[in-house]
């Protein structure tokens, strides 16, 4: 056993690192709303397709027996669609945009939708030709349940519809634009931990930031 110097100096030590931790969080906290702000600013000013980001952030009542957690839910933008547009908003969801990428794999689908319709074995037999040179093994399924989605060349359509319609919105290489310049504002949002996030914009919260500065509301749920 150590003599109580040793403990005495253990204690200091420890209390020297406990005050250290609470100091590195609390300016961790005090630097949160700048650089959410910051991002925000950043976001909007590069992006002026973009009207607003916005986010629940909450502590469920229950959780199917778990422990009830604070989490702050998915980021989430609106769009500028056109100068009357007063359309209601999901704080769940984003305003739904189409970049490249959704119009190829969207087409692509259509192409492996009517192979299926027109030679099912054939589009069971590519696919799981590909299965085992990207895993390495064979399909491990029943054969006769595999089929893509979607399985018809009618609703492939509706889906390339869909796409192109958002597309007339904002072009492809637009809609590519807003995408990743979202998704640059998500991984800063992504770097501060959740307890920093309630301590600057509350429990139970939803939280609004457009060119008007930062709105924050209760939020209620279940």
């Amino acid at each position: 056993m150590g003599c109580d110097t040793d403990y005495d100096d253990m204690i200091e030590e420890f209390t020297k690192l406990n005050a250290e931790v609470k100091a590195a969080m609390q300016r961790m906290y005090d630097q949160t709303q700048t650089l959410v702000e910051a991002a925000a600013g950043r976001l909007l000013d590069s992006t002026p397709e973009i009207e607003q980001v916005h986010w629940v952030q909450y502590t469920p009542y229950f959780n199917d027996g778990d422990a009830c957690t604070f989490d702050v839910g998915e980021i989430c933008f609106k769009l500028i669609r056109s100068e009357d547009d007063d359309e209601d908003f999901s704080f769940y969801e984003s305003d739904p945009i189409s970049t490249s990428e959704n119009l190829r794999a969207a087409r692509d689908d259509y192409t492996a939708a009517a192979l299926y319709e027109s030679d099912k074995d054939a589009w069971v037999t590519g696919y799981t030709e590909r299965y085992k040179d990207k895993l390495g093994h064979e399909y491990p399924g029943q054969l006769e349940n595999l089929k893509p989605y979607p399985s018809s060349t009618a609703q492939a359509q509706r889906n390339i519809d869909e796409v192109e319609k958002q597309i007339a919105w904002y072009p492809a290489g637009v809609s590519d634009r807003i995408a990743a310049n979202f998704k640059a504002f998500c991984d800063v949002l992504s770097l501060i931990p959740d307890d920093s996030m309630e301590s600057v914009f509350g429990d139970h919260a939803s939280v609004v930031i457009n060119r008007n500065g930062v709105e924050i509301d209760e939020h209620l749920h279940d």
